[in-house]
Parts: C-alpha cells; structure tokens; sequence
C-alpha cells in the first residue's frame, strides 16, 4: 500500500500541533502492530502554499527519495532509524507555512506523473493508494484564481489507478459532534463524499487524534496480504518446507527462493508478507464505521 498523509502546515493547525503530533505517532504505532503491510510506501506533503519541501533528509531517509519504503517483510528499507521514529519526523511539519491550504492540489501534485524530484516510485501500478488530509480548515485548491472544481480533484485521483476501487480517502478535519458546532469544511465533505465507503471523515476536534488515527489504519491492515513465513528451513534434499516449529506454514515466496524470510518488527510471528486478494477488499470495503467518524455518504 501506498499512504501519502498531506497535512495543514500553515498558522491555522498551530492550536493542534501537539494533538497532532500524538495522533502520527499513533499511527506509526498503528502500522506497526500487530504486523505492516508487505510493501508499504509512506509519504508527507505540505498543504501550505509556500514551502513545498519535506523532511525527508532531516529524517534519515536515504538521497534522494523523500518518502519511506517497506519492503518484503522489512527485509529493503530506505531510513536509518525505526520505523516509527522516522514516521513521526516525516509528519513534523510544524505551522509557519503560509496560507491558505491547498491539501487536495498538494495531494494531486506529489502522486501525478512525471513524479516530482525524490517521489519517483512512491506510486506503483499494483498498490492501494490511501490519501490521509489532515487539515484545520476547507481546501482552498484553486486554478488560475477560481477554486478548482471538486470534480476534477476527485477524477484526477482516481485516473491514477486503472481500478478506482484503490484508491482510498481519510479527511481529518474540522466539524463533527465535539466542535461546539463547527461547520464541517464543505469542500473536503463533497471530496471525501465521492468516494463512498473508500472515504472516512474524522474530527480534528476528538481530544485523542491517536484514535482516530488508528481507525485510518484500519484501511491498512484490513486482510489485504497473506502471512509471511516465520522460522521457515531448507530440508538437505528436496523443496524447502516449513518448519514443524512454524506459525506459519503457508508461504510460497519463501519455499520458491529457498530463503528464510522472517519479518522484523514488534512481533515475531504470523507476519503479513505478500500481496493477497484486491477482489474481497474491493467487494466487501472495511468492516466497521469508525468511533468518532463516519464513513463517507453515510447517513447521520
């Protein structure tokens, strides 16, 4: 999967800084356990309209891509520190960018081809695309002075995919029941409202943004991938079979490579390894409306 988290970098997050710093931080956590998917992408992206750069060298993560790959199990990674320390530097943006912001345009310009400097191969072909917008107020995208049609920001999404159903959507925003009455930000509720079941819409407002963070995840780490092999062994003579001592006695990647593949992380069993089914995932979407938010187009 591929996970690009465009968050609001101008003065108007500054009274959300430190709740969103512990949400990030919780969703670091959130992919980490009980396993990460087998080849997950993260990036971050300014909304603000100045500063476009990212963190990526402050980070640690390897010249020049600025964004963190995962790969087969942990076994091809990108970044010198953890996992989740890496992820949370990414995501500390700060709020001195200057308004106003434009997360939907921001997302739109870093996942388009010809991919910008340090993004190139953050997009492939045959992953889920999860777009996270963390934002203290509406999209202010606009083209040539006017706002950028809605319409077309949610067609330019999906024409990155050949299946649209890859691609997923998280507004995390102003409004919802804990705002004291905040009106939700009518431009990003029509975005994520074109997306249906593959839209979720957060508050901002929740006090625990961890939370609401981690039922973001819950895209992520839904049955996407089978297990990886753990404590797997090549016999002296024939195939390579898993061991008697195995949790996981299914894996046919590592029996082809003759290989032991063990996944590296906070546990060291029933690892998430290769890529599994797209039809149950597109057919059946995620099993629960998250606390605290709602699923895009779902009734109140």
């Amino acid at each position: 999967m591929d996970i690009l988290f465009v968050v609001d970098d101008t003065p108007a997050i500054a009274p959300h800084v430190d709740e969103v710093a512990a949400g990030v931080a919780g969703m670091a956590a959130r992919l980490t356990a009980p396993s990460p998917v087998t080849a997950l992408h993260v990036g971050f992206a300014r909304a603000g309209a100045c500063d476009a750069s990212t963190r990526g060298a402050a980070c640690g993560i390897a010249a020049p891509e600025q964004f963190m790959r995962w790969e087969w199990c942990g076994s091809t990674l990108n970044y010198s520190a953890s996992f989740a320390g890496t992820f949370s530097c990414l995501g500390d943006l700060g709020a001195a960018n200057c308004a106003p912001a434009q997360p939907l345009a921001t997302a739109l310009r870093v996942l388009r081809k010809p991919a910008l400097p340090g993004w190139e191969g953050f997009l492939r072909d045959e992953a889920y695309l999860l777009v996270v917008v963390i934002s203290a107020g509406d999209d202010a995208s606009a083209t040539a002075g006017a706002p950028t049609p809605i319409a077309d920001l949610v067609a330019g999404l999906r024409a990155l995919k050949s299946d649209p159903s890859q691609v997923l959507v998280s507004i995390i925003g102003p409004g919802g029941d804990c705002s004291g009455g905040e009106p939700s930000p009518p431009r990003l509720t029509e975005f994520v409202n074109n997306f249906g079941a593959n839209g979720l819409s957060l508050p901002l407002c929740s006090g625990n943004l961890a939370v609401a963070l981690d039922r973001a995840a819950s895209w992520v780490n839904y049955s996407l991938e089978p297990v990886c092999a753990s404590n797997v062994r090549r016999t002296p003579s024939g195939p390579s079979r898993p061991s008697r001592r195995s949790s996981n006695p299914g894996t046919s990647r590592a029996r082809r490579d003759g290989q032991n593949r063990s996944c590296p992380g906070p546990r060291s069993s029933s690892r998430r390894c290769t890529r599994g089914s797209r039809r149950r995932r597109a057919r059946d979407g995620p099993r629960r409306s998250p606390a605290g938010g709602r699923w895009a187009g779902a009734r109140r």
